[in-house]
């Protein structure tokens, strides 16, 4: 049984960077598993990123996620000040 076990392969979760997965966390904690997972996928995808690999992308992942108020907005400011000191800065984003 144990073999079975590790034949298994790894959850996607497993394979995402330090950045990224803590990012996850804090959505899926404010917003809910489902709607945080694909509120994550929505800005990465207008991104262009697959994870967010610098302190600039949590920063700029921040300001997407700002421009939808409420609970999302909050998570944005909190992840925009851990960015922004880790040396990130703070640039403006195209709304669409």
């Amino acid at each position: 049984m144990a073999a079975h076990a590790l034949a298994q392969e790894p959850s996607p979760v497993a394979t995402l960077n330090p950045l990224t997965d803590t990012t996850l966390t804090r959505l899926k904690r404010a917003l809910g598993p489902q709607k945080g997972e694909a509120m994550a996928e929505l800005i990465l995808g207008k991104m262009g990123l697959k994870q967010l690999a610098s302190p600039q992308d949590l920063c700029d992942f921040a300001n997407h996620l700002i421009q939808y108020g409420g609970v999302a907005e909050a998570v944005g400011r909190s992840l925009k000040v851990m960015a922004l000191l880790r040396s990130a800065i703070d640039r403006p984003i195209p709304i669409r």
